[in-house]
């Protein structure tokens, strides 16, 4: 199906728009990003700075999509309810913000470069990258289990049985936190299932809250243009709506959503401190800090394709040290095991995980002397005979120092 846009998934995923139907994605090759040097074409003004977060006014989002309806493609997930994915390219521009004209500029480069990353500029948030697709499998897998409570546990942390990894996220006061979440696939699924247990718990009379989630990506027009339809996309049997770019109640189930654009270290720092800044008084409804685990630590942290160099894959073992709970907290990272040209992959973050720097990151809320490491498992591995062998890694911190 041509869509018109050039950022289509890199497998072959058999798609319908916007009716009924699913097909389940065929994983073939997937290079690596192709990544784009910062020359004279890029100046200050379209950089991220480093201390800069935006906070995404989902109200007003919701608003302007509701001016039009979604063409999505639809897949299936293991057993429980299909996904669907909006369609969008970097010429699908909504933008009514302050920096729009920049955004515009970004976009069109974007699209005449055809590059999946800008060095300070963009990090592939349009482009759903095969790795997201072997996160959603996976936890479509979990939610299963977690549905049929006679399952035999599979792990126990701190003498507690656990009954599979999306447990925490799933339970009253759960929270997921996505990074470099691009479509948000993996944190839609996990929402999705929230609400719903939710109203299973509630005897199908509302909705109530689901659990705590946060979407965090590079890019703002990423978060409102590709998250943010995909979460309303994925949520309308909940509210007994037929169709699934219906909007009215839509707000009902972003009552636990928050989005946060721009650097990952920035967001880890406010993180810590218990505060987004970016949120004003004026917004409606929760502030985004009401929205998250009030010690900065999360039940599940998402992560698929972030480890695509070594900066990145240093990144997130930082991020995911500081922001994992402590014994329960699970880490899911979907990536390559390694992407030739430009370093990282599973193997590294396997390295990374070992060093002492990361240890004492996990230890930023401790008594002094406490020992915490990162314990990094393979729980999947995708090997179709060519190409880049690609992984599922489970995340722990953990009592004791690296051996």
């Amino acid at each position: 199906m041509d869509t018109g846009s050039p950022f289509k998934f890199g497998f072959d995923l058999a798609s319908v728009t916007g009716n009924e139907g699913e097909q389940a994605a065929d994983h073939s090759v997937q290079p690596g990003p192709t990544v784009m040097a910062r020359d004279e074409r890029i100046d200050n003004k379209r950089c991220i700075k480093k201390d800069e977060l935006a906070v995404v006014d989902l109200e007003s989002c919701r608003k302007l999509m509701s001016r039009k309806a979604l063409q999505y493609e639809q897949f299936a997930v293991g057993d429980v309810e299909p996904l669907k994915k909006v369609l969008v390219s970097p010429s699908n521009d909504t933008s009514t913000c302050a920096n729009a004209s920049s955004e515009k500029e970004t976009r069109s480069l974007i699209e005449s470069e055809n590059t999946d990353i800008i060095e300070g500029v963009y990090e592939g948030g349009l482009k759903v990258w095969e790795c997201s697709m072997d996160l959603c499998q996976y936890l479509a897998e979990q939610v299963s289990r977690f549905r049929n409570m006679s399952a035999v546990p599979i792990h126990r942390y701190d003498g507690e049985l656990v009954w599979n990894d999306c447990q925490g996220a799933l339970s009253a006061n759960g929270s997921t936190l996505e990074i470099g979440c691009g479509h948000g696939l993996p944190g839609c699924l996990i929402h999705r299932e929230s609400l719903l247990e939710r109203k299973r718990s509630d005897g199908g009379q509302g909705i109530g809250e689901g659990s705590k989630i946060m979407f965090s990506d590079y890019n703002e027009f990423v978060l409102r243009d590709a998250t943010l339809p995909n979460i309303i996309l994925n949520t309308p049997e909940i509210l007994n709506q037929k169709e699934a770019n219906a909007y009215p109640h839509s707000d009902q189930v972003l009552s636990g959503v928050s989005m946060v654009s721009g650097d990952w270290m920035e967001l880890s720092s406010q993180l810590m401190q218990g505060r987004i800044l970016g949120a004003t008084e004026e917004r409606r409804g929760p502030s985004p800090v009401e929205r998250l685990p009030s010690n900065g630590r999360f039940d599940l942290v998402l992560a698929a394709e972030t480890t695509y160099s070594n900066k990145a894959t240093r990144d997130t073992a930082i991020l995911l040290a500081r922001h994992l709970k402590h014994e329960t907290g699970v880490g899911l990272i979907a990536t390559k095991r390694y992407y030739f040209g430009v370093g990282g992959g599973a193997d590294a973050l396997r390295e990374v995980a070992k060093e002492e720097l990361i240890e004492k990151e996990g230890c930023w809320d401790c008594s002094e002397g406490t020992k915490r490491r990162i314990l990094v498992e393979t729980i999947r591995e995708y090997d179709n005979g060519s190409g880049n062998i690609r992984e599922l890694l489970r995340v722990r911190l953990i009592n004791g120092a690296a051996s």
